[in-house]
């Protein structure tokens, strides 16, 4: 559990490419969730 660890000693936590890109899906899913009314699955 190293982001539970960091999160508790307050040592930041470095974002890669990859985690803006899982980021980036929630956010369109979320986005096409709201413009159609309906749940939408995360890529």
């Amino acid at each position: 559990m190293k982001n539970a660890t960091t999160i508790a000693d307050g040592t930041p936590i470095d974002a890669t490419f990859y985690d803006g890109w899982k980021v980036q899906q929630v956010i369109d899913a979320a986005i096409a969730s709201h413009e159609q009314g309906r749940w939408v699955t995360v890529a």
